[in-house]
């Protein structure tokens, strides 16, 4: 789907840091936000067409410590609101507090009104940061998100032997319309039995509060290449949720609908995410290499021989 002049506007300024990287030989390589180190990632969602992507806020030489600065400058350069200065000074405490592996990532997500920003930020093991809410079954808080815009926070926790009645109190406490409903649908696209799933997968669970701490919503998360099925039951799984919405004419479906399971990409983390209402969005995580790829093989079909 093409982008508005805004929305590429801002894309440009949000990648202009990498392009501009002091170490151009492996700036497009050497990311942990991807398995293939692609410094861009792009999420497609089975519930609707906007684009949603996340990028380093600089290249490999930024040390990991900084990269909140740096990507608080790229949002400042493009226009979109900064987080609170008081929210900003407890971040840089918590990340001082011990090394970082990534530091802090720039999510953007294409709405009615241009691209809204989310900040990711590394919470570090053994770093302690208030967040106003009971980690959910003892889990290790791991990242925070934060949409500047709207104020919205969201907690992601990794979560150690739980079960299948643990995890629907949990999703019952944060609000979660029909918890059994949404296992269920987490034990369909993992191909595996309820507590098998919850067992095997290595469930990352997270919490949405909004600006007054209200819950907003929560989710779950596992890897792509954790389900009985791999990338192929994902695809399936998302195309099947597209299908429901009209969206078969979707830039998802376009370039992965007719791929050979053998050739698809690295789904990444995939999501659950569950609204109060019931509602189930299913969402996945594409590096920006593999898509470029795959976009250029379906340009050049020699490519895909």
């Amino acid at each position: 789907m093409p982008l508005p002049p805004r929305d590429t506007a801002a894309l440009a300024g949000c990648l202009d840091p990498l392009r501009r990287s002091a170490w151009p030989d492996i700036a497009w390589q050497s990311s942990r936000l991807t398995r293939d180190g692609f410094p861009v990632e792009f999420t497609f969602c089975g519930q609707d067409d906007a684009v949603r992507l996340t990028v380093e806020p600089g290249g490999p030489e930024i040390p990991e410590a900084i990269k909140l600065d740096h990507a608080l400058r790229i949002l400042e350069s493009i226009g979109h609101p900064l987080p609170e200065r008081a929210l900003i000074a407890r971040w840089r405490d918590v990340q001082a507090q011990t090394s970082l592996r990534w530091g802090t990532w720039l999510g953007l997500r294409q709405s009615a009104n241009g691209f809204r920003a989310k900040l990711y930020l590394e919470v570090p093991h053994g770093a302690e940061i208030p967040t106003g809410i009971a980690a959910p079954l003892g889990g290790r808080l791991r990242m925070i998100g934060h949409e500047p815009e709207t104020q919205r926070s969201e907690f992601y926790y990794s979560l150690f032997n739980i079960d299948a009645h643990q995890l629907t109190r949990a999703l019952s406490h944060y609000g979660i319309g029909e918890p059994h409903a949404a296992l269920d649908q987490l034990a369909d696209l993992a191909g595996l039995p309820v507590a098998t799933a919850i067992h095997w997968l290595g469930i990352g669970f997270s919490i949405a509060t909004g600006a007054a701490g209200e819950h907003r919503g929560a989710a779950l998360f596992f890897r792509a290449a954790a389900a009985h099925g791999g990338q192929g039951r994902i695809r399936d799984a998302l195309l099947r949720q597209q299908q429901a919405h009209g969206l078969m004419n979707a830039g998802y479906a376009k370039h992965f609908a007719d791929t050979e399971v053998s050739a698809l990409p690295d789904h990444g983390v995939v999501t659950l995410g569950l609204r109060p209402d019931g509602n189930v969005a299913l969402r996945a995580g594409i590096s920006g290499r593999a898509l470029l790829n795959e976009r250029n093989a379906h340009r050049d079909p020699a490519k895909a021989a």
